[in-house]
């Protein structure tokens, strides 16, 4: 089938094969696809609803196109991302739990130690994206792959901006940006960490999703993947409502617990079960980037709100789980918990703008919250 041909197909709401998904995967990113052309297969797309094996078809062509990392670091890289779509406009939770996770590890024994590639982009439905914040902290998001891979050598964290290590999503952003709503491409970012996390908290925002992620990631080696969705459709841990999690491990690389000798748990977890505090989700709603930095700063430091800063908590929690440094959500909120308060989360922010960022930034961020 030609390009046209597949584009019809799947507008009829056809499933399309491997081999067709992995040629228009192709096709678009290596920009032989007209804006039209993308915009038209996206939306069908969208509208049909993708399968398991087209998203895993197009993640292997996405990943093929993907400038990757091969950092040397001790223990397992982790990712903490999400599908992005609530549009529940609330802080990047994402990237202050990926600091305050990365500070419970350079400070945990030897055994629980790990590493984080915190992979993001700019924002498509909330009020600002990792990329909004790590800029926020004078990161330079264009920074070459070399100098990415030493930040997460030397600090145990880093960002790996997709629009960078991505370069051939170029050629579909005209069409997302037109489309103004969800893609396949929302879904595969996530999924398409180039530092090769084999660690994964995922969080998602259509049910479905919970259960069908760990199944793909699985297929590309995956040792632990974590979804999550709260009640709301927050595609966060919230502290707001119930949270649907699934947890699946692999062995020998498997993850979905079907057939490859690993295991998937699925349950539901409330914020007081595991020592948080029931808030509103109105508490952690921004109106732009310059607040949203803001959050992610005060969480850090543990000088914002309760509900901001249990928020972080509660995923950071989740990360742990997923490094294999904590059994439970429950045993490992109350270490989250002594990271932000202690402040060697606010310490491990401190080191890592140092390095890579801007001091008279982040200053200037703490301030403006004063």
């Amino acid at each position: 089938m030609n390009i046209e041909e597949i584009a019809d197909a799947v507008c009829a709401g056809k499933n399309l094969d491997c081999a067709q998904a992995e040629h228009m995967a192709g096709a678009m990113l290596d920009g032989e696809t007209s804006h039209g052309q993308n915009a038209r297969f996206l939306g069908c797309m969208s509208a049909k609803g993708e399968t398991d094996a087209e998203l895993a078809s197009m993640l292997k062509v996405m990943m093929q196109r993907a400038v990757r990392l091969h950092p040397n670091v001790r223990g397992p890289i982790i990712d903490v991302c999400g599908t992005g779509g609530d549009m529940q406009r609330t802080f990047n939770v994402s990237t202050a739990a990926s600091f305050v996770a990365a500070a419970a590890s350079s400070r945990g024994s030897s055994r629980d130690r790990f590493a984080v590639a915190k992979h993001g982009n700019r924002s498509s439905s909330g009020a600002s994206g990792s990329a909004d914040v790590f800029e926020a902290l004078g990161y330079d998001n264009a920074a070459e792959p070399s100098r990415v891979q030493g930040i997460l050598e030397r600090c145990g964290i880093c960002f790996v901006f997709a629009q960078r290590f991505h370069p051939a999503m170029r050629h579909v952003a005209s069409a997302r940006r037109a489309l103004g709503k969800r893609t396949i491409f929302n879904v595969l970012g996530p999924l398409a960490n180039p530092a090769g996390a084999s660690r994964q908290l995922v969080g998602v925002s259509t049910e479905d999703l919970l259960d069908r992620i760990p199944i793909i990631l699985a297929g590309r080696g995956a040792e632990v993947t974590m979804t999550v969705m709260s009640a709301e459709g927050m595609d966060e841990l919230s502290t707001s409502s119930s949270n649907a999690v699934r947890v699946s491990r692999g062995a020998g690389g498997g993850g979905s617990g079907s057939g490859s000798g690993g295991s998937s748990r699925r349950f539901t977890v409330r914020p007081e079960e595991v020592g948080l505090h029931r808030s509103d989700i109105s508490e952690i709603r921004v109106a732009d980037a310059s607040e949203s930095a803001r959050a992610v700063v005060g969480a850090i430091d543990g000088t914002a709100g309760r509900a901001v800063t249990e928020t972080v908590i509660f995923n950071a929690a989740g990360a742990l789980v997923v490094a294999g440094a904590a059994d439970s959500l429950k045993d490992a909120v109350p270490v989250c918990m002594d990271v932000v308060m202690s402040g060697r989360a606010s310490a491990e922010l401190d080191s890592f703008v140092r390095h890579a960022g801007s001091m008279e930034m982040l200053e200037g961020i703490r301030n403006s919250g004063a």
